[in-house]
């Protein structure tokens, strides 16, 4: 089994230097290499987007939105940053809505590859259009070059569709190995007939519907396309594959399964297996990420999300490995460059690196905690390359920065490098106290509670009904600083709203928790 370190802050050179603990021999480190915070509560930065290296110029670049918080008319910039060897995060390109319609929630973004297979990758942009009452999602697609043009290409929508969830856009690689990479656009839900759709554009000189492929489900209202990933190649024909999440009715609480279809020269669009869950109300499929290479076997492994757990697939469909999941999971991505593909998990205040390895194991490696920054990292994601010094960079994001009654948001970007030395037994004591969201949230029956001591204290965390009633006490008990995650189960408790509080000290927490059965 692997060694489990922490992570804390020491200052520099000017650098934010995150050490492992309880090591005695050189290892890699994780540097803060920047941060990018909105401007204000009327430009809030939302999550960046790795989009690839779209300018060709061998840096990874990648798009973050600023947003106004309105809900019902979101006409969010958004930038694009192109990776650099000096990385000055200065804005290079800016973004509008290039339409004249009525438009809410511009400033979805997705990388898709080099689909036209020019050298450059390509990326989309997405809102919705119409009236709030009846909208409808639109894609618009942008072309990699030297130069890039705030003009799309071309725009995708669905014209018969009453109401729809179209946008949703991921890239699938090359499918039909046919040179051009391939990206589907996915509508969980239409008004028009109650169905899921998933559709899926080959890569080519021209993108149209013409040369596209539609997938759906025989079943009404089960999400299909809630979440589309390339998960390579199950059947071992030399195609990757596609699997489509259909997580199972608005609330969830039908069976979900997940569709496999197997790609090829000639690719149809009957699913060849399924993965179906044994448990309602599971979300099983809501994320799909192809996890690259996590134990040097040479072929593809995956990570599906199963209520509070994670199940990682690293031969075939049988007998995944299970870790516990957090807010956001990304995969794929070789951060210490040892050969071995790696997994990241976002929470409140953290940030958990399981480090690929043969055997790959479920004991996370690396923890970055941040508990200064409001809502630190429940977003994190891998950044690709932006500063090409061989190593992909980690982007975590804060929604709630600086603090909830005027979020402006803000994204941290971490690097791995190589260190000679690094100090045993550093001290890791935080020196503040915090309390997390628990997770999951509607939960049914246990969910965890997760919150930070920052110096011994008398610690009590009660549990309390909407009318304010003592349910039951989960700790009362002397706890020096440190860490700490509680299960609680309520399996004996009705559906509800109940309430936790932390109390430490003169520190005093309280926040809501949804009981769904």
């Amino acid at each position: 089994m692997k060694p489990k370190f922490y992570i804390n802050k020491i200052l520099i050179s000017g650098l934010l230097l995150y050490t492992f603990f309880h090591i005695s021999y050189a290892q890699d480190s994780l540097y803060l290499i920047g941060t990018i915070t909105g401007e204000s509560t009327e430009q809030r930065i939302d999550v960046a987007v790795r989009i690839g290296d779209v300018n060709g110029d061998g840096y990874d670049d990648f798009v973050i939105s600023m947003r106004t918080g309105n809900t019902t008319s979101d006409q969010a910039v958004v930038k694009l940053y192109l990776g650099s060897a000096n990385y000055d995060l200065n804005t290079d390109v800016i973004f509008h809505y290039p339409g004249s319609d009525s438009l809410n929630d511009f400033g979805g973004r997705y990388g898709i590859g080099d689909i036209n297979a020019d050298g450059y990758n390509e990326f989309v942009l997405t809102g919705v259009f119409g009236d709030w009452v009846f909208p409808k999602g639109k894609v618009f697609l942008y072309y990699g070059g030297e130069i890039i043009d705030t003009i799309p290409v071309n725009e995708f929508y669905q014209p018969n569709a009453i109401q729809d969830f179209f946008g949703e856009t991921n890239s699938m690689g090359d499918i039909n190995n046919d040179g051009y990479d391939d990206f589907v656009i996915s509508s969980p839900y239409n008004w028009t007939d109650g169905k899921g759709y998933v559709y899926l554009f080959w890569g080519g000189d021209t993108i149209s519907w013409n040369n596209s492929i539609t997938f759906t489900s025989d079943t009404l209202e089960d999400f299909f396309g809630s979440s589309v990933e390339s998960i390579g190649d199950i059947n071992q024909d030399g195609f990757n594959d596609i699997a489509i999440g259909a997580i199972g009715g608005p609330s969830g609480y039908d069976t979900s399964k997940i569709y496999i279809y197997y790609g090829g020269f000639q690719m149809d669009n009957a699913p060849d297996t399924m993965l179906i869950s044994n448990e309602l109300g599971d979300y099983f499929g809501e994320i799909i990420k192809n996890a690259g290479d996590l134990n040097g076997d040479g072929r593809i492994d995956f990570c599906i999300s199963k209520g509070q757990d994670i199940l990682i697939y690293t031969f075939g469909l049988e007998n995944p490995l299970r870790i516990n999941s957090g807010y956001s999971l990304d995969a794929g991505s070789d951060i210490n460059k040892d050969g071995y593909d790696d997994i990241l998990i976002g929470d409140d205040w953290k940030i958990k690196i399981y480090l690929g390895s043969e055997p790959f194991d479920t004991t996370y490696d690396l923890i970055i905690v941040d508990i200064d920054s409001i809502g630190f990292a429940p977003y994190i994601s891998f950044a690709g390359d932006i500063n090409n010094d061989r190593y992909d960079e980690i982007f975590a994001y804060a929604p709630n920065y600086p603090d909830t009654e005027n979020p402006v948001g803000k994204v941290f970007i971490y690097s791995y490098n190589k260190i000679s030395e690094v100090k045993d037994e550093i001290d890791n004591a935080p020196n503040n106290f915090f309390l997390s969201h628990n997770y999951p949230n509607p939960f049914n029956p246990s969910t965890t509670l997760s919150f930070v001591i920052g110096h011994q204290s008398l610690v009590s965390l009660k549990i309390y009904d909407i009318l304010g009633r003592e349910i039951t006490t989960l700790v009362n008990e002397e706890k020096p600083s440190g860490i700490y995650e509680i299960e609680f189960n309520a399996t004996n408790l009705s559906s509800g709203i109940y309430f936790y509080q932390l109390q430490a000290g003169n520190f005093i927490s309280t926040k809501k928790l949804v009981l769904l059965k």
